[in-house]
């Protein structure tokens, strides 16, 4: 029954994520739609759907994620005018995120925060990076700081903490300056070496100089000239001609982060 085993490869291929040797085997043009989709092949995906004759739910949601990953929000809107499922919602919220129409992005995230219990974690994100774009830094804290919150251990909690990081750049509300730097501290490879230095400097500028330093400290040696110009320029800030301290802070820093730990704990320089 060569058919039959030919479908039954194109689904254990599904399965196991080989999506294009799996859209190559499968018979029904909507699956391997889906299989291009999920191979990021979103033109492919749409030449296969434009194959499917009847018109459905399924077919309108492809379709979406088909055009989201294109970058062409309008269509995506289009496709689901007539849906208000809570992943139609989702989608077409991602649309006018996309858009640039913040507000209108807002209310359908509000909308699945209250009718939408399996899609509150990633809606939380949405309309605290919706607020923060529109640069309504207060609610922008508020939704991420629910989101870290209520889900402590959701899938996007690093987008959260690295939202509110940005938040607390450019606010520097005194509030949030405990939080940032633990969170930091915690997550060492979280933060980019920019954004190291961004908050070492305000740290600084509040007078927290052992926390500076103990930013400075998660940047590498082999980073890029710029960022040691940054750092080199803030430690001559802190140490102001104190030769000694910044000579005994070059030697612990030549350490790696392995060598300073002790006791499962990081000592700082």
């Amino acid at each position: 029954y060569p058919k039959i085993y030919k479908e039954f490869l194109g689904w254990e291929y599904y399965y196991k994520g080989n999506w294009k040797e799996s859209a190559k085997l499968l018979p029904y043009n909507i699956y391997k739609a889906i299989a291009f989709l999920n191979a990021g092949e979103y033109k492919k995906s749409i030449e296969y759907l434009q194959k499917e004759k009847l018109r459905s739910y399924t077919k309108a949601l492809i379709l979406a994620k088909d055009y989201l990953g294109l970058g062409q929000f309008e269509k995506v809107l289009e496709v689901l005018k007539n849906y208000e499922t809570p992943q139609a919602l989702y989608l077409k919220g991602l649309a006018y995120f996309g858009l640039g129409k913040y507000k209108e992005a807002i209310e359908v995230f509000k909308k699945l925060i209250e009718t939408a219990p399996n899609y509150k974690p990633d809606a939380y994100l949405k309309l605290a990076d919706a607020y923060y774009n529109l640069g309504d830094y207060k609610l922008a804290e508020k939704y991420y700081l629910e989101y870290i919150k209520k889900f402590p251990k959701g899938k996007q909690l690093n987008s959260a903490y690295l939202g509110l990081i940005n938040v607390y750049i450019i606010t520097k509300d005194k509030n949030l300056a405990e939080l940032v730097y633990n969170i930091v501290i915690k997550n060492p490879h979280l933060a980019k070496e920019e954004v190291l230095i961004k908050l070492a400097k305000i740290f600084l500028k509040e007078g927290k100089i052992k926390k500076a330093l103990h930013l400075l400290a998660l940047i590498p040696n082999d980073t890029n000239n710029y960022i040691k110009a940054e750092k080199y320029l803030i430690l001559a800030e802190i140490y102001k001609g104190n030769a000694h301290g910044i000579g005994s802070y070059f030697t612990c820093i030549e350490l790696s982060i392995t060598e300073r730990e002790k006791g499962g704990e990081i000592y700082f320089c």
